[in-house]
């Protein structure tokens, strides 16, 4: 049962109680989104209009609420309803069992079947900046992405998935100055490095991600170390050096940690734009860091 049609049970069955408990036949059952989801899946002021109703065929005077009670004993015998509960003047509350929602449809085709190619589209999405692991926030926008890419490609679209690499923004030079500054490191030490992580069991990126944090501490009272970082974003936008070579390793071996973090969640792309090769195509832009 999807969503549509659980909404269609829970009208007739608001239809059906009107008519046997109240005399009144509803013509149209409106329906409210909550604002807030600890208000419910679905909300139903009906009491309100059933009151009116009531008053303009018999005169008598009823208590929102106590039709909304009414109601939501009917209510709460419908398939997939957890709890229903009558909120402020006689607002019906509606709560969806969703483990059971999710139990019985996880299998099923949300969408139907195009098999008939469209129009190309390009979704682009995660964008994770390479200089450290990717955090729950990353990941919901990476959900999101992956959830678009999907219900465009269910209704027939052509999609091409794209993940933009910022490997030159200055996030990426404040782990390169970390690296060169605070711990002496050049590009074979980092190397050595990553295969004793391996080793250990430990990850790439969030080892950098250490990092990054005490490069911006340190930042709040050396100046001198901060003034690196500009030297470095300059080297490593312009390449063809041992600070651009060595920023290029660390931002892909995060994107490479990155993509592992996805696939787990069974999100992958087709594409990833590097912004160092658009720069070295001298567009004569300069893409904003995210």
């Amino acid at each position: 049962m999807t969503i549509t049609e659980i909404q269609k049970t829970l009208r007739d069955a608001v239809k059906a109680t009107a008519l046997a408990q109240f005399g009144v036949e509803l013509e149209t059952i409106v329906a409210e989104t909550p604002p807030k989801t600890e208000l419910g899946d679905v909300a139903f002021p009906v009491a309100f209009e059933l009151v009116k109703q009531i008053k303009q065929a018999t005169g008598e005077k009823r208590n929102p609420r106590e039709i909304a009670e009414t109601l939501r004993s009917a209510l709460e015998t419908v398939e997939f309803v957890g709890k229903v509960e009558v909120a402020g003047a006689g607002y019906l509350n509606v709560f969806f069992d969703r483990a059971r929602f999710l139990s019985e449809n996880a299998a099923s085709e949300p969408l139907p079947n195009v098999r008939k190619a469209g129009v190309k589209v390009c979704v682009e999405h995660t964008s994770v900046n390479p200089n450290k692991a990717a955090h729950i926030g990353h990941v919901r926008n990476s959900v999101l992405g992956d959830t678009f890419h999907r219900v465009l490609k269910a209704t027939g679209k052509r999609v091409e998935v794209q993940n933009y690499i910022d490997n030159t923004g200055v996030q990426v030079a404040d782990v390169v100055v970390g690296f060169l500054f605070m711990q002496q490191m050049n590009l074979e030490d980092i190397k050595t490095l990553d295969k004793q992580l391996i080793d250990d069991g430990k990850s790439f990126d969030y080892y950098c991600w250490d990092l990054y944090t005490k490069v911006g501490v340190e930042y709040q009272t050396n100046e001198e170390l901060k003034e690196k970082r500009a030297e470095v974003l300059q080297l490593v936008e312009e390449g063809g050096n041992p600070t651009a070579e060595l920023a290029d390793y660390v931002a892909t071996r995060n994107v490479e940690c990155i993509l592992d973090t996805m696939e787990r969640l069974s999100i992958r792309y087709d594409l990833l734009p590097r912004e160092s090769e658009i720069l070295h195509l001298h567009f004569g832009i300069r893409l904003s860091s995210r």
